[in-house]
Order: structure tokens, then sequence, then C-alpha cells
């Protein structure tokens, strides 16, 4: 079987090896965020912390149940988990430095979400059934 002219297979053929030699075991991070290799201990601060602000929530709230459900079950992962590439797999959520981003974002929200009070419904609104 033909795969195409014998000098575009040779030159597929270097770039192939030129690719596969010149990687990285661990590439960089993802463009603007620098690689963090203290990720999990970084992970694990920030899942404690927030399941320790999200006790400001009413306990029958969705957005506390939801918090607090996602942070347990990633904070499970990273525990339970030393090799960051497997950690990443695990949590499918991309690399790890996107992970900690997305932790740091939830923290961040928190103080927004207590001060808005969402839970409580709008003011004159009906009650949901």
């Amino acid at each position: 079987e033909k795969q195409g002219p014998p000098m575009l297979r040779q030159c597929g053929l270097r770039l192939f090896r030129a690719c596969s030699t010149a990687a990285p075991s661990r590439p960089l991070g993802p463009v603007g965020l620098p690689p963090n290799p203290n990720a999990r201990q970084d992970l694990l601060r920030l899942y404690r912390e927030t399941l320790e602000k999200i006790q400001a929530v009413p306990p029958t709230a969705a957005y506390r149940v939801n918090v607090e459900k996602v942070t347990r079950y990633r904070m499970g992962l990273v525990e339970e988990t030393e090799d960051v590439a497997a950690l990443e797999g695990k949590l499918g959520l991309g690399r790890i430095e996107e992970v900690v981003e997305q932790a740091e974002d939830e923290l961040e929200l928190l103080p927004s979400m207590l001060e808005g009070r969402p839970w409580e419904g709008a003011e004159g609104a009906p009650p949901l059934k």
C-alpha cells in the first residue's frame, strides 16, 4: 500500500522523530498559567478553606450542598493520588494548574454569594412550590 511520495514519507518520519524525542516529560502548563510544583498542597489548602467558609451558608441551600459535594469529592482524589498526571486524569478538569485556578475562583465567589444570599429568593417573589 502506497503512503505518498517517498520524500514526503521521509519528511513525515523525521518530523515525528523530532517531535517525539524533543517532547519534555511534563509539558508546560496552560497558556498564561505557570507550572505549579505545589499544586496538590495548594488544592488541599483551597478545598479546606472552601469547606470552612461554606459553613456560613444555610445547610439546606442547594449552593452549599453542591459546593460541599464537589469539593469533598475533589479533595478525596487529591488526598489519595500523589502523581499529578494521574490526578489530572482522575479529575478530568484539564491541567492541575487549571484545577487550582478553579478552586481559587470558587473561594473568591463565596463572599459574593454570602452577600447576595440567593438562597433566600428575590424580595416579593412568590415562594417556590
